[in-house]
């Protein structure tokens, strides 16, 4: 028997708003069962048997105050205190030619457009070296300021989740300055830590461009 697709989406619905949901999210909640899914699909189990499958999977992760620590309560009442639509903007950053170099002796990516100087004067459209995509992310500790926010004082640790809706929308030469703005989006209470998802974008100083935008996935233990 083939599974009643709308009754599954509409359980979900009635969880939690599908909007509300993160790609990282989703795929948290789903990826490590989508093969027992499927396989029940395949062999025809009873739809039954489907929905009591994705209950579990939609249950794995709701928690009630009453199931999360003390401390992780305290703590999300505290973070979920700065959850508001007030844009958070951290200070300017000088991006410079060493610090390419150095990320490109780190990582392996000596790709010309970021290292060679001569070459990008006669080939690149950018007629400028310019910044790994992926320096100007591995500096948004720095942008942002993480491990002196206020909202974090008082915790053991906080750990980056990861990173959603990624997109690299303009270069950054060395001299140019960025800088991140910030929105918190979402504060979620689990059992032990505090999940915070934060909306990011960050700016090229003197252009009407942006650098980057994403969301960044915290977890605070406290």
């Amino acid at each position: 028997m083939i599974p009643d697709y709308e009754k599954i989406v509409d359980k979900l619905k009635r969880t939690k708003p599908l909007n509300s949901f993160s790609n990282v999210d989703l795929m948290r909640r789903f990826e490590p069962q989508v093969s027992e899914l499927i396989n029940a699909i395949n062999k025809n189990t009873a739809f039954s048997v489907t929905v009591e499958l994705i209950n579990r999977l939609l249950d794995s992760e709701s928690v009630s105050k009453d199931e999360a620590s003390q401390e992780a309560l305290a703590l999300f009442k505290k973070i979920r205190g700065y959850q508001c639509d007030e844009v958070q903007c951290g200070s300017w950053h000088e991006i410079t030619q060493d610090q390419i170099q150095r990320f490109a002796s780190a990582t392996g990516d000596y790709q010309w457009i970021h290292i060679d100087q001569n070459r990008v004067k006669r080939e690149s459209p950018f007629r400028s070296t310019i910044a790994h995509g992926f320096l100007m992310v591995s500096l948004l500790p720095t942008l942002k300021n993480f491990g002196n926010a206020e909202m974090f004082c008082g915790t053991r640790l906080v750990i980056n989740y990861g990173l959603d809706d990624l997109r690299f929308e303009s270069p950054v030469k060395p001299g140019q300055s960025i800088r991140a703005t910030s929105v918190i989006k979402n504060v979620l209470l689990r059992k032990r830590y505090v999940e915070v998802i934060e909306s990011i974008i960050v700016e090229i100083k003197g252009s009407n461009k942006i650098a980057f935008k994403t969301s960044v996935i915290l977890r605070a233990y406290p």
